[in-house]
């Protein structure tokens, strides 16, 4: 008898010792804790008409890294958790009709935003909510320049139009930002 008092104490310590642990938290690959900025080009003259980019290559400024787009009218730029300014040199690579020679036009893209982070799990951590900062007539946000000092960038300032300023995971197929060029 006391065996089975004893077998079965230790059968409900096992057992509720398993029920009170948790099961791991596993964050699903693909679950995206950061967005990007989706930037959509339209021709200038039509403005719902989208322009496709032959080829353009991006990174941060200050950063060897370079992703580059072909063939596409969107682009996503990847902001910083750790930033509330980031400036992006795209470089528009372009071949004009009737020659073979490519021409390369560089604007330096800037961006100012703020950030709130939210607890997802503790597998996945945190999601980034990023809120572009209102732009003024004199430091316009988000504000382009050329990096050759005297020249234009191959978009100007007035060829930016920002649809929303609110940055989030479930909006990551919407343009944030219109560029006419």
């Amino acid at each position: 008898m006391k065996r089975l008092v004893a077998s079965i104490a230790l059968l409900l310590i096992i057992t509720s010792y398993l029920l009170s642990c948790e099961k791991d938290d596993l964050c699903a690959d693909g679950t995206p804790t950061t967005p990007g900025l989706v930037i959509n080009f339209y021709k200038k003259n039509s403005s719902d008409v989208a322009n496709t980019i032959q080829k353009l290559y991006f990174h941060e400024v200050g950063s060897e890294k370079r992703d580059s787009i072909i063939n596409s009218a969107q682009l996503i730029l990847p902001l910083r958790s750790d930033a509330e300014i980031v400036k992006f040199a795209l470089e528009n690579v372009t071949t004009p009709t009737g020659s073979t020679t490519p021409t390369i036009s560089t604007a330096i893209f800037e961006i100012k935003y703020t950030h709130t982070q939210t607890y997802i799990s503790r597998a996945c951590g945190y999601k980034s909510t990023f809120i572009l900062t209102p732009g003024t007539l004199e430091l316009p946000n988000p504000g382009v320049t050329s990096d050759v000092p005297d020249t234009d960038p191959w978009f100007l300032q007035s060829d930016i139009n920002v649809i929303t300023s609110n940055i989030e995971i479930q909006d990551e197929k919407k343009p944030h930002i219109n560029i006419y060029f």
